[in-house]
């Protein structure tokens, strides 16, 4: 799939206050990017390691997802693929317990729609002193999702794209 990607960084970082314990949930998104080629292994992990360095001095953070979304490129394939794109989501956590991710949906409308899973895979960063271990944890999980090629046509606002 030779389709424009929109790739988006998500970091949610924990911090306590010392003096009552009470905790503030400190949110960081970066800005969209669309590029036209592919995310394969290596990129994403170029990403979170670029992330991890660039993160690192609020380590350790309790967890991060970063993911892409491709969508198909014109209407033959928006056919091929049955109106489906894919979405990668990366997710790394301190905390083993919290993977893998419970639920993956999208809330259109006020209404809650779960993705349906393609592949999942678990991977526990042998390396426990890279940076990215020390910045997000050991723990990690990708997951492949089918994603509505619909939403790239009110994501662009341009309804011709597929139809």
């Amino acid at each position: 799939m030779r389709a424009l990607v929109k790739s988006t960084i998500l970091l949610v970082l924990l911090f306590f206050a010392a003096s009552d314990g009470v905790g503030q949930i400190v949110s960081v998104m970066s800005d969209t990017i669309w590029h036209q080629t592919p995310v394969d292994n290596a990129s994403m992990n170029k990403r979170i390691a670029e992330a991890a360095e660039q993160y690192k001095e609020y380590a350790p953070i309790p967890r991060i997802a970063f993911y892409d979304v491709g969508f198909p490129k014109d209407k033959l394939e928006f056919a091929d693929l049955n109106g489906y794109g894919v979405l990668l989501i990366s997710a790394l956590s301190q905390d083993q317990t919290e993977l893998p991710l419970k639920r993956v949906y999208v809330s259109v409308g006020g209404e809650e729609m779960d993705l349906t899973q393609y592949k999942q895979t678990l991977i526990k960063n042998s390396d426990a002193v890279s940076q990215i271990s020390k910045t997000f944890g050991l723990y990690r999980v990708d997951n492949l999702l089918l994603v509505s090629g619909l939403f790239a046509i009110s994501d662009v606002g341009r309804t011709d794209r597929f139809l």
